[in-house]
């Protein structure tokens, strides 16, 4: 009974600090959004965006740990039904867990990385260029790949003004004899991949 009581009380607080983690979570996507709409206005290239949205990511994070362990309280605190339903609840708080880290690690950890390399940033020009878009969800997907001097494959995500730039670039080439192609000198933060700068070019091919 006492076992139970104190289960309940646990339940009962990680309940209130979900909702709280929640509401801060709601809180802190107006200065994400705003740094969002400002970034593009001016032109920006992210970073405003990245560091301002860290708190929004660390309240998501923290809301689904919360989440994860409620369930995992509430799989303790089930007596009853077979071996299928207890289990549900440790599997659905592992999942979650695993989101979490995911998210923390990719939202917060890595922009975090990459403030050593906010006045050095990397730099790579990709060969071979070509553009992905994905319009399906809300937030659509929009990709250009190429190929650095070492041969590998490169793929960072861009704005709907670069992706229009570019195929229009593109397009240039295509309509040619093709000895020439389209190149992209790209200055980026390694960790986020966060595009600082991004400079398209038509250029001669390499004579073979």
């Amino acid at each position: 009974m006492v076992f139970t009581r104190e289960v309940d009380s646990m339940i009962n607080k990680l309940q209130k600090l979900t909702m709280t983690t929640g509401v801060l979570a709601l809180v802190f996507i107006l200065p994400m959004a705003l740094s969002a709409v400002i970034s593009k206005t001016a032109g920006g290239n992210g970073i405003t965006e990245n560091y301002c949205s860290l708190p929004f990511w660390i309240c998501i994070s923290f809301f689904i740990i919360c989440t994860a362990v409620t369930l995992l309280y509430l799989s303790l605190k089930e007596r009853h039904g077979g071996w299928q339903q207890k289990l549900a609840f440790p599997v659905i708080a592992a999942v979650l867990a695993g989101i979490s880290v995911f998210v923390l690690y990719v939202q917060v950890v890595n922009p975090l990385r990459d403030i050593p390399y906010l006045n050095s940033p990397d730099t790579v020009l990709l060969n071979d260029v070509s553009f992905y878009y994905n319009n399906i969800s809300d937030s659509p997907t929009i990709q250009i790949s190429g190929m650095d001097a070492d041969g590998r494959r490169k793929t960072f995500s861009i704005s709907r003004e670069e992706f229009k730039e570019g195929k229009e670039l593109l397009m240039q080439t295509q309509n040619l004899d093709g000895s020439q192609a389209l190149t992209a000198a790209i200055t980026y933060l390694p960790y986020s991949e966060t595009i600082l700068d991004i400079d398209m070019t038509v250029t001669d091919r390499p004579q073979q």
